[in-house]
């Protein structure tokens, strides 16, 4: 991780630097028009932090040392020039602390060639500069072991060397924190915040920057002269390059990403807001329906008027023609249909409706001679279906029921976690105070009064401090062994920092109590506090050491920085100290063998049950992890399973209650259970939930997973099909009078021909209807499709053979006398059987209702108005998947999603992989795809850097991290000792933690061409990179 201890090696750059700005008292050489020295050598002990330089009122002295030589060529090429010796104001030990110095800066540079060029020209001109007196002036000195050193001066610069410097580096890219680099060198100030004189001020305050040994004073000038003291001096106005300017012929313009000037015209980033259409104050679609609901009310209206008029005058002339006709003459005429009028298709459809007739009349005189053997074909062959239920596999996983497997998003996550793992699961907290107003406090290290948000009260602070530290020591079990927080999180810095990767506001004090309430203070008064150390990293939460008295680093435990908008919420903007609650997020490894997530699964359950069971006054938890959202679904569908058995029992009440004909004769109550239809009715709904097990149990023969929500609604789904054939088959006979002596297998047979065609018409309907809704890529929708269509196959099935030899014995049950609880009581049967209560109702005062002509009217136009106020809103409906609606009404995800929608600020991170048989190693290729100088402007970096830009749109909150401008860097002999070493015996890898003597390690790559290593050398090196992991406390060369 690049960017873990950035802050501190800029810090102790400015230590070096600042040390080397060491300048003199005005002397009597003060008016040599051509300048002089200021310092020379080093005056501090060699053992010393902080090295200054010896205070030297003299000459520029030769530097004869050749590896000196070399470097200041290297870095300061503008002061030397010619074949001669270079007389400097520094020796070789002093630009050896330079090139150490600046070695620890410019890989926040390397990036864009001109701006590195220009700070080191700052820099070189400050530290070698022959003719420093000129716009140095020395204000303060001490006394050293080695001699006078000077610790404090006035640096005098032209506006336009100091804002060239700038304004070239300004928006130069950290890709490793994915901010500009400018940010972490300006005090915690951001983007547009940090100006050329805040810049400047950090470098030189030791106030702001705890690492600059001594006061320098910034002074930009717009004169090219200006009078110090009575003295002439010449601000510094040396070369600066443009970052669209190449420094020489072996560079490149700074990449589009980090130089706005070098961008063609970007074009916006295409917005997909939906455009609304109004007429006046009113929606169009909303003014269309309702106009056609309008008109056609009108012609509804007016057509039945014109039709009432018409009518009555038929009426009027057909009794004006009869009153003339002679008496016994008929005016009625008999219509005759020629066989030659019906045409072919008319023919056969009647051929195949006589033969479907003929074929079910036929089954159901069968049925009726032999029930028991029709019974038990239907039911074997549904029991054989029914076992398949022991291979029955349940889909859980959400990605898995929603996403479809050939769908890119599923094959691109697919890959991915094939390949680097699935992301890390995330177990995630959003606490919020139940104080909600805010406080008012000043920050003690400049007074200055903040209105802070509820979750910066310190009581607030230590409760979350607490609660994590208790979620840190739960303790699960797998396999008789216990497993902690520490045994299955994330730990970035491992093996050398085992600390978990916890992103919380308290890990700004390193989740530490003692740091939380550490007080600063100095000559009795409070200096520094837990709000200072908080103020400060919030505005720089990268930084190794914050700003406050404390020297107190902003980085979590685990060795990384937290950022606010990760650990805070309810803010607007990046008003992060008006926060309204704390988010805290814990990082779980995750695998793609669902095997070795068990461990994380089971701690996440006693993680689950402990935040359930947490009581607090002060603060309310909504939370979740990585397992939630199926342990949820699973629930839900566990509490379906009675409310399915309870509407199935409420569906036979129904049935028994509609379907049985409950007449009393001679006061015998016993002729009740005689047309009672109890058992027929339990026996029928059980036949309904066969055929839903029978769907189940032959696809999982076939291997076809289900998922919940096919088990929870296709019962449901089923029972309605089911009761409507049971209601047609039964009532049916009931209400169709036996003709002439038909026996009771002629009735039954006719029933069926009459009935049944119409059942399997309906049913194939419905089956074909389901099984073209299987051809849906969605899993939870082809799933269901398919169980529906077969379920409701099973349901005809079963019931033109089971129950339809269950109703023929009912039958003749009934026509024999017996009662249907006890078979073996026989009472007198009796033919006269009235109608039903419902039945009644429908045929002497619905139908008559709704056949009434202006009800007719009442109808059309309320359905009329019903279809287009759907109409009118039709296009709110929105596209995917609420959350929200797939949990149980009282689940703690409800609250969660809630918390989520209302106080967090960033979503998921997103990921950009390239695939297929591409070279690396081609620099042609490398252009396609890093950011930095020489890559294309289109790159792929680069066109997400322009997403990036406009993230109201693309959503992309900020640019991305590039591993191979990463890579760039690593290999560049940058740094203090550089990142990519050999051991120069045995050119085996030389760590960046191993000191070693002058000579022992070399850098990996020499030569570069327009920055690039040569294609070998990038393939040597790739493997060293991606392994490379070191603490963060000591080098920039973590990945």
């Amino acid at each position: 991780m690049n960017f873990l201890m950035k802050m501190m090696l800029f810090c102790r750059c400015g230590l070096f630097l600042t040390a080397l700005l060491v300048v003199r008292f005005q002397s009597a050489e003060a008016g040599n028009d051509d300048g002089h020295c200021v310092w020379y050598k080093v005056c501090s002990d060699k053992d010393a932090e902080f090295k200054k330089n010896c205070f030297y009122n003299g000459m520029p002295q030769p530097l004869l040392d050749q590896k000196a030589i070399n470097t200041v060529i290297s870095l300061c090429p503008d002061l030397v020039g010619g074949d001669e010796i270079p007389a400097l104001c520094c020796d070789a030990e002093q630009v050896e602390i330079l090139d150490k110095s600046v070695s620890t800066v410019l890989p926040y540079f390397s990036r864009c060639p001109s701006c590195s060029r220009n700070f080191l020209q700052m820099w070189c001109q400050s530290t070698c500069s022959p003719k420093q007196s000129l716009f140095m002036e020395v204000t303060d000195t001490v006394n050293e072991t080695r001699g006078i050193s000077v610790s404090g001066v006035h640096y005098l610069m032209k506006e336009e060397f100091a804002t060239g410097i700038f304004n070239s580096c300004r928006n130069v890219l950290d890709p490793s924190t994915n901010q500009r680099a400018m940010n972490i060198m300006c005090g915690g100030l951001m983007d547009d915040e940090c100006t050329v004189a805040e810049w400047l001020d950090f470098l030189g305050s030791p106030s702001k920057n705890p690492m600059a040994p001594f006061e320098i004073v910034f002074e930009r000038y717009k004169q090219d002269s200006v009078n110090i003291s009575s003295k002439i001096m010449y601000p510094l106005n040396a070369t600066v390059f443009s970052c669209a300017q190449a420094t020489d012929n072996n560079t490149t313009p700074c990449s589009c990403q980090d130089c706005p000037t070098v961008c063609s015209e970007m074009i916006p980033y295409p917005s997909y807001e939906k455009k609304r259409c109004f007429i006046g104050q009113m929606d169009c679609l909303v003014f269309v329906a309702l106009l056609t609901c309008c008109s056609v009310t009108v012609v509804i209206v007016c057509v039945t008027v014109v039709h009432h008029v018409l009518l009555e005058k038929e009426a009027v002339k057909s009794s004006s023609l009869n009153d003339k006709m002679p008496i016994g003459v008929s005016c009625g005429q008999q219509a005759l249909l020629n066989a030659d009028d019906v045409s072919s298709c008319a023919k056969i459809g009647a051929w195949l409706e006589n033969k479907i007739e003929d074929k079910f009349h036929r089954w159901g005189v069968l049925c009726t001679r032999h029930p028991c053997l029709v019974f038990f074909f239907g039911i074997t062959v549904s029991l054989i279906c029914t076992s398949g239920l022991c291979y029955m596999q349940v889909t859980t996983d959400p990605v898995q029921i929603w996403s479809a497997p050939g769908s890119r998003a599923r094959s691109e996550k697919d890959y991915f976690d094939k390949v680097f793992d699935p992301f890390y699961r995330i177990e995630q907290l959003i606490i919020v105070p139940k104080n909600q107003s805010q406080f008012v406090a000043a920050d003690p290290l400049d007074n200055v009064e903040f209105h802070w948000g509820p979750v910066f009260r310190k009581e607030f602070l230590h409760e979350i401090l607490q609660l994590q530290k208790q979620i840190e020591n739960l303790t699960a079990e797998v396999e008789n062994k216990p497993v902690m927080l520490k045994d299955i999180c994330v730990q970035p810095l491992a093996p050398e920092k085992t600390e978990c990767m916890i992103q919380s506001v308290v890990s700004y004090f390193q989740s530490n109590v003692t740091n939380l309430d550490d007080e600063y203070y100095e000559e009795g008064f409070l200096i520094s506090n837990w709000l200072s150390h908080l103020r400060s990293c919030l505005r720089n939460p990268i930084q190794v050491m914050d700003t406050t008295m404390f020297k107190m680093p902003c980085l979590g435990e685990y060795g990384g920085p937290i950022f606010p908008y990760v650990a805070l919420g309810g803010f607007e903007g990046s008003d992060y100290i008006s926060s309204k609650a704390a988010i805290v997020t814990i990082l779980v490894n995750n695998y793609d063998d669902p095997k070795a997530n068990e461990k994380a699964q089971a701690w996440e359950k006693i993680f689950i049950n402990f935040i359930k069971n947490y009581k607090s006054d002060n603060l309310s938890i909504s939370f979740k992890a990585e397992r939630s959202i199926e342990d949820e679904i699973e629930r839900e569908s566990r509490s379906d399973v009675s409310t399915i058995l309870i509407s199935y029992c409420v569906m036979f009440v129904y049935i028994v209650l509609a379907l049985g004909q409950y007449d009393i004769q001679g006061y015998n109550f016993l002729h009740l259970f005689v047309q009672s239809k109890i058992l027929l009715g339990l026996l029928g709904v059980m036949i309904v939930m066969l055929s839903v097990v029978s769907s189940l149990g032959f696809f999982a023969y076939v291997g076809i997973p289900t998922t919940l929500i096919s088990i929870e609604v296709v019962p449901f789904l089923v029972l309605a099909v089911g009761v409507d054939n049971i209601f047609i088959l039964v009532q049916a006979f009931q209400r169709g009078h036996g003709k002439g002596n038909e026996d009771v297998e002629e009735q039954i047979g006719r029933i069926t021909a009459e009935v049944v065609p119409t059942m399997l018409l309906s049913s194939f309907s419905e089956s074909f209807c389901f099984f073209l809704g299987a051809l849906s890529s969605m899993p939870a929708v082809k799933v269901f499709s398919l169980y529906a269509a077969l379920a409701i196959f099973f349901d005809f099935f079963l019931q033109i053979t089971c129950f339809l030899a269950l109703f023929t014995t009912d039958v003749r049950r009934q026509q024999s006398g017996r009662l249907e609880i006890c078979c073996c009581v026989r009472v007198e049967p009796s033919d006269d059987v009235s109608d039903g209560f419902l039945h009644s109702i429908i045929r002497q005062y619905y139908s008559p209702c709704l056949l009434w002509k202006p009800m007719r009217v009442i109808v059309l136009v309320i359905f009329s108005a019903w279809f287009f106020s759907s109409v009118a809103v039709i296009d709110k409906i929105e596209l995917g998947l609420d959350e929200k609606l797939s949990m149980p009404e009282d689940s703690y995800m409800l609250s969660y999603f809630k918390s989520m929608n209302q106080y967090l600020a960033v979503g998921p991170p997103v990921y950009f992989v390239l695939k297929g048989d591409f070279n690396y190693a081609d620099v042609g290729m490398q252009n396609q795809i890093c950011g930095s100088a020489g890559c294309n402007e289109n790159s792929l970096y680069g066109q997400l850097f322009r997403a990036a830009t406009y993230s109201n749109r693309s959503y992309i909150a900020a640019p991305v991290t590039s591993w191979l401008d990463d890579y760039f860097d690593w290999l560049r002999p940058l740094g203090s000792p550089p990142c990519c070493r050999l051991f120069s015996e045995n050119q085996t890898f030389c760590p960046a933690t191993f000191e070693s003597a002058e000579g022992i390690c070399h850098s990996c790559v020499s030569s570069y061409t327009s920055g690039r290593p040569a294609p070998d050398a990038f393939s040597t090196f790739l493997p060293l990179f991606l392994l490379n992991n070191i603490k963060a406390d000591k080098n920039l060369c973590n990945n």
